[in-house]
């Protein structure tokens, strides 16, 4: 089941033994990463992926090892594997990931890993496209409760374009 699940997967999947050999690598990780499952399995993860020691992103493999999950997010581990940027022309940049780190039974041979990443750059920037539409109608409110409460459209006009300007990224000179 577990390969039949990774084929079709609309995210990445891999797994390790207990010392941390890839045993698996999915269809999505070789699209995203650039690397077949023949140059990834059979290979400690470790020596494919220096920079995860360096960072020290290995011990949350070493954790599920013991039986603890982790989840590691863009927000405080930036990524698990750095894939290349998926649209360069269009100025977006590394893929923004949610990565979980499991322990993974296995018969007669103790505790692998599995790891499932998951893009979520779309989320991500759907997020701060709403966090700037929040923003927008503060504004707003903001300027309505301003120009009702003001004695003239003219005192108005003046308070408002300081208030304004930031947010709106507009010159005021």
């Amino acid at each position: 089941v577990l390969s039949w699940m990774q084929d079709i997967a609309p995210y990445g999947i891999f797994t390790t033994d207990g010392e941390l050999v890839v045993r698996s690598w999915n269809h999505w990780l070789a699209a995203h990463s650039g690397l077949s499952a023949e140059e990834v399995v059979g290979r400690p993860l470790l020596t494919l992926f220096p920079d995860l020691a360096a960072r020290k992103l290995d011990t949350h493999f070493q954790r599920a090892i013991c039986g603890e999950v982790s989840v590691l997010s863009t927000a405080l581990h930036r990524y698990l594997l750095s894939p290349p940027t998926t649209a360069p022309e269009f100025g977006v940049g590394p893929m923004l990931q949610t990565v979980r780190i499991a322990p993974l039974p296995l018969p007669g041979r103790g505790v692998g890993t599995i790891t499932m990443i998951e893009d979520v750059s779309q989320r991500e920037m759907q997020a701060a496209i709403l966090r700037r539409q929040q923003g927008y109608d503060r504004l707003l409110s903001e300027v309505l409760a301003l120009f009702l409460k003001a004695e003239s459209p003219g005192d108005a006009a003046a308070a408002l374009f300081p208030r304004i300007a930031a947010p709106l990224k507009l010159d005021m000179y």
